[in-house]
């Protein structure tokens, strides 16, 4: 299968390494290795997908230059950019099939959680499933509106966790540890909780607190802080809020 990636950074970058079987042609004017632009592709060239992984800023600039060349290649066209809905692509071509993606950072280890939106979802399901499903857990939703919400809870949200991390390492060095030791330590928690997770896959994270969590023991005196009125439960609430709000206004 021939692959088009437009944006050699982190996201490009990462999907490249998933789909290494495939023939891929990355073009980025900064990054090494990828071609300039799109004059620089061989004259014959059509691909079969073509991936835009350039910031939603841009796209407007970057797409035109796509259409002209491949709107009539029947290829399948995927987006990354976070808040820009499929009008914005099929305002170029109506008969372009399009899908909305959004992954998150970790699809660089094959351990990626991906949101899918496609108007012609029937059609490109195989395909589609075929190459995210190499880079991480694929989820489609039937309503666009929803893949705000995607954005806010998995494209952002490792950095929810990464936050939590530092948080908990500053929370062991007040505590007496070294820094070094309430890195390491707060950081494997995080590795081993996500492995409880992968492993007891067909149960739900309140009962995995629930059985790590001793009737008045230490971890109970911890979460009855974090719980007390709903507290840690609604900042996150407001921070996906915060997310969510945030992708409309990228869409706009």
């Amino acid at each position: 299968m021939n692959i088009l990636i437009v944006g050699g950074g982190f996201m490009g970058g990462a999907f490249r390494g998933c789909w290494a079987e495939h023939a891929i042609t990355t073009i980025d004017p900064i990054q090494a290795g990828c071609v300039q632009c799109i004059d620089d592709l061989p004259e014959a060239y059509v691909p079969d997908v073509i991936v835009l992984a350039v910031k939603p800023q841009v796209m407007e600039q970057v797409l035109p230059p796509y259409i002209a060349a491949f709107a009539s290649a029947n290829c399948i066209w995927v987006s990354v950019a976070a808040g820009l809905p499929v009008a914005f692509y099929t305002k170029f071509d109506s008969a372009l099939r399009f899908v909305r993606c959004m992954p998150n950072m970790p699809v660089l280890y094959q351990a990626g959680a991906i949101g899918l939106f496609s108007d012609c979802k029937d059609d490109v399901v195989p395909v589609i499933d075929a190459l995210f499903s190499k880079a991480g857990r694929v989820v489609w939703v039937d309503d666009e509106s929803l893949m705000n919400a995607v954005t806010a809870v998995s494209g952002s949200g490792p950095a929810y966790f990464y936050l939590m991390v530092e948080a908990l390492t500053h929370a062991g060095v007040e505590q007496g540890l070294s820094p070094e030791h309430a890195a390491a330590l707060a950081r494997q928690t995080l590795i081993g909780a996500g492995e409880m997770l992968k492993g007891a896959a067909d149960t739900d994270a309140a009962t995995l607190r629930k059985q790590v969590t001793s009737p008045r023991g230490t971890t109970a005196a911890a979460l009855a802080v974090m719980m007390d009125g709903g507290r840690l439960e609604g900042v996150i609430k407001d921070a996906v809020r915060a997310a969510h709000d945030r992708g409309v206004e990228l869409g706009a």
